[in-house]
């Protein structure tokens, strides 16, 4: 809204490691069982965001798992006469950039699967707000990670992705540094605003 209020759905996927972790944790021959700890589980990811009677499951099936809820975020963005600044960090993880806070490492890190986490969001801006200008589209790599990000506009509708992955399941100690910089240089590019 143009006060800067978003509200919207948010529709998630789990899949391999995450949703093997989810039915793990449950019983999943109990369904509201089950049904809670996603909801642990969403509110922990999305905690400004999670309406927890929203959230309907869509699809279960053995390799995926599809959910939507709903949100509302007051004064989610920075509105200013015609002007809109939209921060579009809470729509992905930020484990990453906490399992690289440290300075240094002393031990190896080993992921238990290799991972791809992927962002689209769509932005429906209110009356009387235009698109100004917006981040450049950008795709970076490293030996262990990659990472891309795309942000178009289509008439009054601001279309954001980003894909993060894991491809080397392995980071030795000596190699942290170099792991953290790319690390750090995606929280950088996820920071810009709109």
């Amino acid at each position: 809204g143009p006060d800067g209020t978003v509200t919207g759905t948010t529709k998630i996927a789990l899949s391999g490691q995450h949703l093997l972790e989810l039915r793990r944790s449950v019983d999943e021959d109990d369904p509201g069982k089950f049904e809670e700890s996603l909801k642990t589980k969403l509110k922990e990811t999305f905690p400004e965001t999670f309406d927890r009677e929203s959230l309907e499951i869509m699809e279960n099936g053995r390799n995926e798992l599809k959910a939507r809820f709903a949100y509302s975020i007051p004064a989610f963005a920075d509105t200013a006469g015609g002007y809109m600044n939209i921060d579009l960090t809470m729509w992905h993880s930020t484990s990453m950039t906490r399992l690289f806070s440290a300075e240094k490492r002393k031990y190896d890190i080993l992921f238990p699967f290799l991972e791809m986490e992927t962002s689209r969001v769509n932005f429906v801006l209110p009356e009387g707000i235009s698109i100004e200008a917006l981040p450049e589209p950008g795709e970076i790599s490293c030996d262990f990670f990659s990472y891309s990000r795309s942000v178009k506009a289509n008439g009054n509708t601001i279309e954001f992705e980003r894909v993060f992955k894991i491809i080397n399941p392995k980071i030795e100690a000596k190699d942290y540094l170099a792991a953290r910089e790319f690390v750090n240089r995606v929280h950088d590019l996820d920071s810009e605003e709109l």
